[in-house]
């Protein structure tokens, strides 16, 4: 083209191919800015457990054999159990002292279970829980007995096996959020093994699952928290026993919908998933 020189062609060309980049880069920066995504909400609500007096929670499920997951055969023929949440009340109350040496108040829930093919008519079995608002944890009272008896744990100058095997100790804490771990319980004894007096260490755990399960009973479908249970006896350093100890699938503002509690050598467990509730 007369009047144009070579010189400015390739000038305008250079240019018009500096603001293509330009734009491209632009554009690449935009989507990379708009396509961050926020890191997933590993949160899990206080309220798993929600201790309301008045609340009962049915069940379906079976027995399982002593300290495995191995369903004990006919039991799931009219099995049924119930979770009556009550007060607060003294432990005391259930459990005198003595002879149980143990105090405290707590929220008790009567665990009523039939299992009719296997002889067991009516059970009732106190469960005694709390919740602190301050930690988050929520504690119950457990029993130590097996332990106690299996590695002979006495108090100090006393030939007699330990009597405060009636222990509160942590059942949940949801503030660990998914994927995190709690302490439940972490304790030394004095005990004794094959003849020998030695220190007998007993720590339990609860890890919560990654990311949460649907489950869909009683006619309902709820989101769940998975929570597992494990603990391990330690002899000078050295573990000697690791086991399962709970299951629980736990829903925000109704409590446990599914669960595992597994039995020792002198218990069955019972396999439970919810089949109604009155709330």
């Amino acid at each position: 083209v007369r009047g144009v020189s070579m010189s400015n062609i390739r000038i305008r060309s250079l240019l018009s191919l500096a603001i293509a980049v330009g734009l491209a880069v632009l554009s690449f920066s935009g989507c990379d800015k708009d396509s961050t995504t926020n890191p997933a909400d590993t949160t899990i609500p206080d309220n798993i457990f929600p201790l309301t007096a008045g609340r009962v929670i049915s069940y379906g499920g079976y027995l399982t054999q002593n300290d495995t997951e191995t369903k004990i055969a006919a039991s799931e023929a009219g099995y049924s159990s119930t979770w009556s949440i009550t007060t607060k009340i003294p432990v005391n109350a259930v459990f005198p002292n003595p002879p149980f040496n143990v105090s405290g108040n707590a929220v008790l829930i009567r665990d009523t279970t039939k299992v009719p093919d296997v002889g067991v008519a009516m059970k009732f079995t106190p469960v005694f829980v709390n919740f602190d608002s301050t930690t988050g944890e929520y504690t119950y009272m457990t029993n130590l007995g097996f332990f106690y008896r299996t590695f002979q744990v006495k108090a100090a100058g006393v030939t007699t096996i330990r009597s405060d095997s009636l222990r509160f100790i942590v059942l949940a804490n949801p503030r660990a959020g998914m994927g995190g771990t709690f302490t439940c319980f972490d304790e030394t004894f004095a005990g004794t093994v094959a003849g020998s007096a030695t220190n007998v260490s007993l720590k339990i755990t609860g890890t919560w699952a990654s990311a949460k399960e649907s489950l869909t009973a009683g006619g309902a479908t709820y989101e769940t928290y998975y929570l597992e249970i494990r603990r391990v006896v330690t002899i000078a350093g050295t573990p000697v026993a690791t086991g399962l100890t709970a299951k629980l699938w736990v829903v925000a503002g109704v409590g446990p919908v599914k669960m595992h509690l597994i039995g020792d050598a002198e218990s069955h467990g019972n396999y439970r998933v919810i089949s109604g509730k009155n709330f």
